[in-house]
């Protein structure tokens, strides 16, 4: 039986665990996000626990939301380490130059605004 659990034990150590950022031997991760719409401006929230604010990086390029990150530990454990990066797709109806974020209790929130002046119109027709 002790052979049986310690097979079972090697084999999810070796399992990409897609809940977590980073776990040895995973690669680059991804953190789990939810995304929220209103009519004023779309949220993002990441869970990103245990990273510090100096280690997140949040850029824009053209039609690109790129977040990444990385968490280190001195020694070996079962918590996830490494790096993690996200890229989202911007409509054109949001302002990329207007994006807010924050982090709290391990979630990064990251508000986009939309472009008033990219938002449909009805148009009278004289």
């Amino acid at each position: 039986m002790d052979n049986f659990t310690r097979y079972i034990d090697r084999f999810f150590d070796n399992f990409p665990r897609t809940h977590a950022l980073h776990y040895p031997g995973c690669g680059t991760a991804h953190p789990a996000a939810d995304v929220t719409e209103t009519d004023d401006h779309v949220q993002l929230q990441l869970d990103v626990p245990g990273v510090r604010r100096e280690d997140i990086s949040i850029t824009t390029d053209q039609n690109d939301l790129v977040i990444s990150g990385s968490r280190t530990l001195s020694e070996v454990q079962e918590r996830w380490r490494g790096e993690f990066r996200r890229r989202f797709r911007l409509s054109r109806d949001l302002d990329g130059t207007a994006v807010q974020a924050q982090l709290q209790d391990g979630v990064l929130t990251i508000t986009i605004p939309r472009n008033p002046d990219a938002t449909p119109r009805q148009i009278k027709i004289e």
